[in-house]
């Protein structure tokens, strides 16, 4: 619910006020408090909305209370199935069944935020009328000279590292399911390793890859539906570019665990110094030499640089290494 408020909030200040989408922002209890407009045209009546919505939730939480036993739900507990789906028959499906929530809600979740990101047209012009934030932003954006550009780019550095981190999440299911003892029980049957290991690393590569690209196109459809379809291309691919960055992190969460599970830690450190990096490292002045301390530094981030595919094939051969390096050690140390 909060974050749906600040999703709502986020579409009516986002948009310019011929575009319709401003009402968006009475739905939203966030919103309320500007709204009232204190020394600038006040709005006291505004201040009676938070008080009868939270009158409204305190009633309706004790008509609920009312409603059911104390230690209980308002719903019984239903008993689970007594045999798994045939459906569940495989490690590659129970992969599935296990990374389905994840990969419903980051779908869900981070497209309505690159679509928000990408309906915020009347920002760049109110950034460009401050030199000092439009520095801000061209240096976060790869040194665009176009705020678009600038705006899209910097969005995109910062998403491709929370990819990267839910696709170290997702190789960390596989540790998991070694630790509660399920593991052993995958691999008691005619499954062999390698499946069971293609079984989890897969979802976490195509899972946070596959919403990498689908959050580009999406920043870029409000301008493709304003009459410019090439941002579609420009943005989208900008967007893929950035792909061998998660292919190494994942490829590093798979060889750590397959090599020296104790370093399971270094995948997710990596990760988040690069998003301390790409999120703020260019505002802060950091050097050069430690802004290209991090695995998406060498990308080509276009539409603010030209596509230059020598870094990206060469950090694809690196995750193939990674990969690689990780399943030889999964396939020879003890799971137990």
């Amino acid at each position: 619910s909060v974050g749906a408020a600040y999703l709502l909030r986020a579409v009516a200040d986002g948009t310019s006020e011929d575009a319709g989408m401003r009402w968006l922002g009475w739905l939203s209890p966030l919103e309320w408090s500007p709204y009232v407009r204190p020394y600038a045209g006040e709005r006291w009546w505004v201040l009676a909305l938070p008080i009868a919505l939270a009158a409204g939730l305190i009633g309706f939480a004790f008509a609920l209370e009312a409603r059911r036993d104390h230690g209980a739900g308002l719903r019984p507990a239903r008993p689970g199935p007594e045999h798994a789906a045939p459906a569940l028959g495989s490690a590659s499906a129970l992969a599935r069944r296990l990374d389905r929530g994840t990969a419903i809600w980051t779908l869900v979740g981070m497209g309505l935020f690159a679509l928000v990101m990408g309906s915020m047209s009347n920002v760049f012009d109110s950034i460009a009328e401050d030199p000092t934030l439009a520095d801000r932003f061209r240096r976060m954006g790869a040194g665009a000279t176009d705020l678009t550009d600038a705006f899209y780019v910097a969005m995109i550095g910062i998403l491709v590292v929370l990819f990267a981190l839910i696709g170290i999440s997702l190789v960390e299911r596989l540790r998991r399911e070694e630790e509660s003892g399920r593991g052993e029980l995958l691999l008691a049957g005619a499954t062999s390793r390698s499946r069971v290991l293609s079984a989890f690393v897969l979802p976490a590569l195509i899972v946070p890859i596959g919403v990498l690209i689908l959050s580009g196109l999406l920043m870029a459809l409000p301008a493709a539906l304003r009459g410019d379809p090439q941002q579609l291309a420009r943005i989208g691919g900008g967007a893929a570019a950035q792909a061998p960055g998660i292919a190494l992190i994942v490829g590093l969460a798979v060889a750590v665990h397959g090599l020296a599970p104790r370093l399971r830690l270094l995948p997710w450190l990596v990760t988040g110094w690069s998003l301390v990096v790409n999120w703020i490292g260019a505002v802060l002045g950091f050097p050069q030499r430690v802004l290209d301390a991090t695995p998406f530094a060498y990308l080509p981030r276009p539409p603010a640089e030209p596509m230059d595919w020598v870094p990206v094939v060469v950090e694809s051969l690196l995750a193939l290494g990674l990969l690689a390096a990780g399943w030889w050690g999964y396939a020879r140390r003890d799971v137990t």
